[in-house]
């Protein structure tokens, strides 16, 4: 249900008399009416943390994205949670999973030359 539709259910509920809370669609509320914007309130919020304007509510999407990943959260329920294609997840976020290179460190180390001998013979 889209912020619209729930407005609508609110209004036919009142209207009716009905005193019960109407379903929620959408995450953010103030008084059982659905928030359309947080920029507003965010910045306030922001400015009275004493933290730079540039701080934006795309920030904390950013650090859930990399607490996620550190965690070992399977991706696909990350970006399930985020509202993020797999892609997006990978492309920028996937380096901070612990196993992130596991492979490639566990392989045989006889591919990895030793430079460590032609170290100290230059020298």
């Amino acid at each position: 249900m889209d912020a619209k539709a729930n407005q609508k259910a609110v209004e036919a509920a009142k209207a009716a008399g009905d005193d019960a809370p109407p379903p929620i669609a959408s995450v953010v509320h103030y008084a059982r009416e659905p928030v359309d914007s947080v920029k507003g309130s965010f910045a306030a919020i922001v400015a009275d943390a004493g933290l730079p304007p540039e701080i934006t509510p795309h920030w904390l999407r950013h650090t859930a994205a990399t607490w996620l990943m550190e965690a070992g959260v399977p991706p696909f329920e990350a970006k399930g949670y985020l509202g993020m294609s797999m892609e997006v997840l990978e492309e920028h976020y996937a380096h901070h999973r612990p196993d992130y290179q596991a492979a490639v460190s566990a392989s045989p180390r006889r591919h990895i030359p030793n430079t460590s001998r032609l170290r100290s013979e230059s020298a």
